[in-house]
């Protein structure tokens, strides 16, 4: 059952204000982030255009810790090389 389009745009509204005020603004800057302000319609492109972005980065493959460089292996093998043990 899907929300009726009046409280959906009451809402949208109730939060576009929320957002819109300075002090809002100031406090999400505060912690790092930004608010979204616009139309549910305009949310839905966001939501679309944002899990495709992270869909790419998910497939990509993982290194595991063995296959990354590890600035310990590399002094192991300075002393190594060197006669000492390490």
């Amino acid at each position: 059952m899907a929300t009726p389009p009046g409280v959906v745009a009451k809402l949208n509204g109730a939060f576009n204000s929320i957002l819109a005020d300075p002090a809002m603004e100031q406090r999400l800057t505060s912690l790092g982030t930004s608010s979204f302000i616009g139309s549910p319609d305009d949310f839905v492109i966001f939501i679309a255009d944002e899990t495709g972005k992270w869909a790419n980065v998910a497939k990509q493959p993982v290194q595991s810790l063995s296959e990354r460089t590890s600035p310990l292996r590399h002094s192991r093998r300075f002393w190594h090389v060197r006669g000492m043990s390490g």
